[in-house]
């Protein structure tokens, strides 16, 4: 029989696909005609807000925009064009400059589609939760972004297995249970009428939104090959870039310097939680898988017949050493407020790559609000912490001045 939160999650991802992609509410009606209208303004609004962004000459030698890359450095080997690069764009999005009567249009319809589901414990309430959802991280903060994930890895964390047992399925059920519950539990005690409006004034937000990524490698060469080497990293700046709709300034709250002490402390609890939780059992894991090297080392010759399995062994070996020592250092967040725009911070996500191959790893977000505009930068591949430090702080400055310029 499948479980309820495994039923919910498929019911929000069929609802989401029916309702999200396409936008338009019925093919070759009215409605349709502007939902094409609307996903094509959103569009060309975000190609003209991109030839805004930095330029891969102001960043320096050796940057790429995504469809400059060598199909041998792009995962699955593919090359992008541009026009592939904006059509996956539009499809990872929420379209920005929705006019209300149309958003008002889209709540109906998640309501109805809902219902029209027929599923026990999923109705018209449950759609619109769904729905909201789905947009919720075109539409807030990185601050509010990494509250909600905090809250609902406590949730997850909480309502897990006790250290060191796999679970039974009725405790696996209970996690995703937790985890459903902390997504949605701000809309409790929302009448319809109430999650409508909210879906609106989600979905009327932003007046437009771009986003582009910058990629980068200190050896585009060797990063270029099936096996680059030690040393050879490679990795891409996100750059989200997004205006707010007139009048809605205060719809997305600036982090202040007590919110960010608050935020730290709340995230740095949920990560505690978790390694409290599983540490025992990973250092069981990596002890029997370590001895179990060691046995196969001990009868692996040095000789040449030998070698190649021997080194193989040897590589296994220092990965899962690394890994060990990694868990004696937890995972931390540090929320730092920086002086950018009106309100401006960096998220700071520590860890220990589970090969340890780069040492300490962060993974980083930086914010900035500056009048209407909304700057989101994120990070993504192998770059190396020191280098995203220096990139983060390039990044901020440039996209300071770039925002300054629609105050």
């Amino acid at each position: 029989m499948t479980s309820a939160p495994r039923t919910r999650r498929r019911l929000l991802l069929t609802l989401g696909t029916v309702l999200l992609s396409p936008l338009p509410l019925g093919t070759g009606s009215a409605r349709a005609d502007e939902g094409d209208r609307i996903l094509a303004a959103s569009l060309a609004e975000a190609k003209a807000l991109a030839a805004e962004l930095p330029k891969p000459s102001e960043l320096g030698a050796g940057w790429l925009l995504p469809w400059q890359l060598p199909a041998a450095a792009r995962p699955g080997g593919a090359l992008v064009t541009e026009a592939d690069y904006w059509t996956s764009f539009q499809r990872r999005s929420f379209p920005a400059g929705v006019p209300v009567a149309h958003a008002q249009a889209m709540a109906d319809q998640a309501a109805q589609s809902a219902e029209a589901m027929r599923q026990p414990g999923f109705g018209a309430r449950d759609g619109l939760i769904s729905l909201r959802q789905l947009i919720r991280a075109h539409v807030t903060s990185a601050a509010q972004k990494a509250a909600d994930g905090a809250a609902i890895l406590r949730a997850m964390v909480l309502a897990a297995p006790a250290t060191g047992r796999s679970g039974t399925a009725a405790e696996a059920a209970a996690a995703q249970e937790a985890m459903f519950k902390a997504m949605t539990s701000r809309y409790d005690g929302l009448d319809l009428a109430a999650l409508k409006a909210a879906f609106v004034s989600d979905a009327t937000l932003l007046a437009k939104s771009t986003r582009m990524e910058y990629w980068t490698s200190n050896d585009w060469e060797k990063a270029s090959r099936p096996s680059p080497g030690p040393g050879v990293w490679m990795g891409f700046v996100g750059v989200t870039w997004s205006f707010l709709a007139q009048g809605r300034l205060d719809d997305v709250p600036d982090l202040k310097p007590d919110g960010a002490a608050a935020l730290e402390k709340s995230i740095n609890e949920a990560y505690a939680l978790l390694h409290a939780k599983t540490e025992a059992a990973q250092r069981k894991t990596l002890a029997e898988r370590l001895r179990n090297l060691d046995d196969a080392l001990r009868g692996t010759p040095s000789a040449a017949e030998g070698d190649e399995r021997r080194a193989r062994l040897e590589k296994d070996r220092a990965t899962a050493q690394r890994e060990l020592e990694a868990l004696a250092k937890p995972i931390t967040m540090k929320v730092l407020p920086r002086s950018f725009g009106d309100n401006s911070y960096v998220l700071r996500l520590s860890m220990t790559p589970p090969d340890g191959s780069l040492g300490s790893a962060s993974i980083y977000t930086g914010w900035i609000r500056n009048g209407p505009s909304l700057v989101e930068i994120t990070f993504g591949g192998s770059i190396p912490e020191a280098e995203m430090d220096r990139l983060m702080d390039k990044f901020l400055v440039l996209m300071d001045g770039k925002t300054d310029l629609h105050r």
